[in-house]
């Protein structure tokens, strides 16, 4: 298979998590509305989203060195399928939190392995430059998932918006089946055996630079995800914007990340992963104190607000590929294991910042310190596991 039809292959299967995450986020109102909830607790629905996103990903690494890649690739997609199934016919917000744990569960299989997938076939400055191409696509779909989820909610309701991933679940679950090749080359068949499991992650957890670049796209992921936790209410409330006409914003956030990958890919070659992560830390950093200028200064309006979230995810768009590559180039024989770990930390770190975010007032200067306070974590976390290292 060319290497342009394995990245359309990776991306077909791997879209399923970002429509998950960011489709219904137009639709978080009338959800309150729907269940007499509170924004916190609808915006919970994302955290719990996150979590189940998160630690199953431990499972599903050692699952694809013993088994394949594929086999656990599919253990995954039927799990969402049947998250999805219960959040559309959630009787209250209780089982809808129940129903989006699962569906991260799920979708918590390509999170684990998709970036191994990638590893299997690419290495060094090749992996990154693929893995920003593959980020360019991902890039779309803070812009279209919120469109479609928004068109959708104003024609048919939220609901439907779960009806909607449940197709989505299935032709996912029909691609990999028909089409998706073994990419592991040679299967641990020790893996799960519990002192192959705990070696492999304690090999990775006293790694530092492993621990380094895993918190460096954390943080970078984590503040798109305070930006979709806080923005329905910010511009939905605060500026009386409708669900569709919030999904058409996603536009600005798609320009971001999509700058930042564009530029990765581009320079990466030249300039190496490293310099490419230090230029994405200070985007990420000026981002959130231009939001903070902007918000004491200014009146809010969509441009004090999305300008320095394009700039922060501008950022994000330059850490994210070189921090896989970064993270991943020395384990090729537990690549599983690194990818589920390393997701792990990546989603744990999600959900934890939009548990706090969710819990701090729905205003831009949340936002704006979150964006800050991210950056500077990330840039330590690279100054202190990375570059004293070395």
């Amino acid at each position: 298979m060319s290497d342009r039809r394995f990245i359309i292959l990776v991306f077909l299967l791997s879209f399923l998590g970002p429509f998950a995450s960011d489709s219904y986020l137009p639709s978080l109102p009338a959800m309150g509305d729907a269940y007499d909830a509170t924004p916190t607790q609808t915006q919970l629905t994302l955290t719990l989203y996150f979590l189940g996103f998160s630690f199953p990903q431990l499972i599903y690494g050692p699952l694809a060195d013993r088994f394949g890649r594929r086999h656990a690739l599919l253990t995954g997609y039927s799990i969402a399928l049947l998250g999805s199934i219960l959040c559309t016919f959630a009787p209250t917000i209780s089982w809808l939190w129940f129903g989006r744990f699962l569906q991260g569960a799920g979708v918590a299989a390509n999170g684990a392995l998709f970036r191994t997938v990638l590893r299997d076939k690419f290495q060094g400055p090749r992996l990154s430059q693929m893995g920003s191409y593959l980020g360019l696509l991902f890039a779309l779909f803070p812009a279209i998932a919120p469109f479609v989820g928004g068109l959708v909610q104003q024609l048919f309701g939220w609901e439907a918006n779960f009806y909607l991933f449940i197709i989505l679940n299935i032709f996912v679950i029909l691609i990999a089946y028909l089409f998706l090749p073994e990419t592991a080359t040679e299967l641990n068949h020790r893996a799960l055996h519990v002192k192959e499991f705990s070696r492999n992650y304690m090999t990775l957890l006293r790694h530092k630079p492993f621990l380094g670049y895993s918190l460096a796209t954390a943080c970078a992921f984590s503040g798109l995800i305070a930006y979709y936790t806080l923005s329905p209410y910010i511009i939905q409330v605060e500026l009386g914007y409708t669900p569709f006409e919030y999904g058409m914003t996603a536009i600005a956030i798609t320009f971001g990340l999509l700058l930042g990958h564009f530029t990765n890919a581009r320079f990466v070659m030249t300039k190496g992963i490293d310099y490419m992560i230090r230029i994405g830390f200070a985007l990420m950093l000026v981002g959130g104190l231009s939001l903070l200028f902007f918000q004491s200064a200014l009146p809010l309006n969509l441009f004090t607000l999305l300008f320095p979230t394009v700039l922060f995810l501008m950022g994000s768009g330059l850490v994210f590929g070189n921090s896989t590559a970064g993270a991943f180039h020395p384990f090729p024989r537990i690549a599983g294991s690194a990818g589920a770990l390393f997701g792990t930390l990546q989603v744990g770190g999600t959900a934890l910042t939009s548990f706090i975010v969710a819990m701090l007032p729905n205003s831009p200067h949340t936002l704006g310190y979150t964006f800050s306070t991210l950056a500077i974590i990330a840039f330590l976390g690279y100054y202190f596991l990375i570059l004293k290292k070395n």
